[in-house]
């Protein structure tokens, strides 16, 4: 076990975890966790306001199939709320991590204390309020695996103001490999794969439409690679939009544009 404060805990589990970057705004009750980052390599990008950490965090995890770390504190959690939705919808994988006052101290005038529970749930696969020391690492890395296994998506941990800068012993594993979705990968049986070769050949008029499990799965260059090879046009929803390039001779578009929904419409087969 080895001597740090809460925050430098949590930097630590997240480095084990392969995290990189991390987005936000950092106010001084949360030094010593971005201070611990960077010391462990960890990238702080600052942001002008909380949207744009919650947004970036998406747009990371939907580029890299790593979680997006974003950061903020009271009141201007609720700015995340944007990026954590959209997370949320596509099925990104995301940690929001928020501190805010003590429950304790609600009451008193000034207080900057926020229910953050209650505005987080709806659009969260599991929000917590860590209150206990000693819980911090285990907390943080039940946060990470949420976010990445099963349908990914985002996560919220709030912390309560005085666990940042208060001292502890503490324990941090050696994770096996770094954070990422999806967590597991689930491969089709040949028998399936082969049922649907068999229907791309028989097709006279094939059309794929690519979804955000292309994304996820970060098959984008095998999609390339399946419509090169037996010239079927391609449409991407807006989630997978930038999956397959604009201009590619084979693209459609977006669904719901004039050309992508004509070959639709006259597709004898379509592939999603």
């Amino acid at each position: 076990m080895a001597k740090m404060t809460g925050g430098e805990a949590l930097a630590q589990v997240l480095k084990a975890a392969g995290v990189e970057y991390i987005f936000g705004i950092s106010v001084g009750s949360q030094a010593p966790f971005t201070l611990g980052a960077m010391r462990s390599g960890m990238r702080i990008v600052t942001v002008r306001d909380e949207k744009c950490a919650g947004l970036m965090a998406t747009a990371y995890s939907k580029i890299s199939g790593k979680p997006g770390i974003c950061l903020a504190s009271g009141p201007g959690a609720a700015h995340l709320a944007l990026g954590m939705y959209e997370a949320f919808n596509s099925a990104n994988a995301m940690l929001a991590i928020t501190s805010d006052a003590p429950v304790a101290g609600q009451w008193r005038p000034g207080s900057t204390y926020m229910d953050q529970q209650a505005l987080f749930q709806p659009i969260t696969k599991w929000t917590v309020r860590a209150e206990a020391l000693a819980t911090l690492p285990d907390v943080m890395r039940r946060a990470l695996r949420e976010a990445t296994t099963g349908t990914p998506g985002p996560v919220a941990v709030i912390v309560s103001n005085p666990l940042w800068a208060t001292e502890g012993e503490f324990t941090i594993r050696t994770e096996t490999e770094p954070a990422h979705h999806p967590a597991f990968r689930v491969a089709p049986g040949a028998e399936s794969v082969e049922q649907a070769a068999q229907v791309l050949v028989e097709a006279k008029k094939p059309v794929i439409v690519a979804g955000g499990g292309v994304m996820l799965s970060q098959a984008a260059q095998d999609l390339i690679e399946l419509a090169e090879l037996m010239a079927i046009p391609v449409a991407t929803t807006h989630v997978a939009h930038g999956t397959f390039p604009s201009a590619h001779p084979l693209s459609l578009g977006v669904v719901g544009n004039p050309v992508a929904g004509s070959r639709e419409r006259i597709a004898n087969t379509i592939v999603g």
